[in-house]
């Protein structure tokens, strides 16, 4: 946080520099309540005071319009000073809707940072809270390719949602640890125990679970090289999701699988409805690297570089694999348009972090591009498929999101 106040300093963004300074400060007061002892010299309990009332005058200060990490400080500095009266359960919600909204604002090692800060709070909490813990330290370990870690979170998810025979929060831990096995290359068994999910989501109270394991199935479609498959379950999912951010989710999925078959205008539409609907940060980056990637394609210079110059103002901020792919997307299209020695080099760097981080899929792939593209390697444009060659599904699904995308527009 002290990393984001600086840059936001250097940048000139006076709100961001105080915010992420103010989040610094308020979590150090949480951190010194979470070592205070019973015992403790009432020195100890006065310092603490002092603390929490010099960081409430500068959390008070802070722009409250609009600003919504500013509002979730100033809620966590209310909890800290009145923590007697049932404080610990209020402040691990107050840091768990903390840590999401880090996460949509694409700052994920500190959302992990809040999340591992509100972990001795968990004591005394029940199964219900204990699953939310482990489902989102699984969820933001993943993201970050921490695979055990990961692993680790979905389980207690699992185990603390079996406790209270909750059905729907079993079969998303259990996607989360078959996300896990896809993450690492294991992609047979994430796809037998995604399936396996799909199967046992029957009735109206799981169609959450079902949602998400079509959705989760395409992926694994995807990489097995099933592509026509792949777009039927993500279809599925969009159709299925009824919540607006997921359904998002679902329609930059579908716009990928889309892409995948080279029918680019169509996965145009989705990507930039997206964009349209989403506030997402993940979602909104994704987003513009596949629009940069997909006019990279197809030549588009000038359109490749309007979207790259969009992902470029959040690079800092991408999570491995997204820093990887929006790499590779960079140097194909730089690759494209003549210039080698530069696609070369974002090739090279996204191997580097594919590498370090254990994304051996990205890894070979770009080692292969790597070993075949020379500095003077010039590519060619791709080709859209032809509407002539599309399937029945394929039509369908282009009907419905142009139909989509005209309602959005209206």
């Amino acid at each position: 946080m002290l990393d984001r106040s600086a840059a936001a300093h250097q940048a000139g963004d006076d709100i961001e520099a105080r915010q992420a300074l103010g989040a610094y400060l308020v979590l150090r007061v949480i951190d010194r309540v979470i070592g205070l002892q019973d015992d403790d010299a009432p020195e100890a309990r006065e310092g603490l005071q002092f603390q929490l009332a010099s960081v409430t005058r500068f959390i008070e200060e802070l722009p409250k319009d609009e600003e919504v990490e500013a509002s979730h400080l100033a809620g966590l500095v209310r909890v800290l000073g009145a923590f007697e009266r049932d404080g610990e359960r209020r402040l691990r919600i107050g840091l768990l809707a903390y840590s999401w909204h880090l996460e949509q604002a694409g700052c994920l090692e500190e959302a992990l940072d809040v999340l591992g800060l509100s972990e001795p709070f968990y004591r005394k909490a029940g199964p219900d809270e204990l699953t939310n813990l482990g489902m989102t330290a699984g969820r933001f370990h993943r993201t970050l390719a921490h695979w055990d870690l990961a692993d680790s979170g979905y389980q207690l998810g699992y185990e603390s949602a079996e406790v209270r025979h909750d059905r729907r929060g079993m079969l998303l831990a259990r996607l989360g640890r078959a996300k896990v096995l896809l993450g690492r290359g294991n992609l047979p068994e994430a796809r037998r125990q995604i399936e396996g999910v799909i199967a046992e989501a029957e009735g109206k109270d799981l169609a959450e679970a079902r949602a998400w394991g079509y959705a989760d199935l395409a992926v694994v479609l995807e990489k097995l090289g099933l592509p026509e498959s792949c777009l039927a379950a993500e279809y599925q999912a969009f159709n299925h999701f009824r919540d607006s951010q997921e359904r998002c989710r679902a329609l930059n999925n579908l716009g990928a699988s889309l892409r995948n078959l080279r029918q680019f205008e169509v996965a145009r539409i989705a990507f930039e409805s997206v964009l349209r609907t989403s506030e997402s940060w993940y979602l909104r980056t994704n987003a513009f690297v596949e629009l940069l990637g997909i006019h990279g394609a197809l030549g588009n210079e000038l359109a490749f570089h309007r979207y790259w110059n969009e992902a470029r103002e959040e690079e800092s901020k991408m999570p491995p694999m997204l820093r990887v792919d929006y790499g590779y997307r960079v140097g194909l299209g730089l690759l494209r348009f003549g210039k080698g020695s530069a696609g070369r080099r974002w090739l090279e760097e996204a191997r580097s972090i594919a590498r370090e981080r254990g994304l051996n899929e990205w890894y070979f792939r770009l080692d292969q591009l790597l070993s075949s593209a020379s500095p003077e390697t010039e590519l060619r444009r791709e080709i859209a498929t032809p509407a002539a060659e599309s399937s029945d599904e394929l039509a369908r699904i282009e009907g419905g999101l142009r139909q989509y995308a005209a309602a959005l527009s209206q």
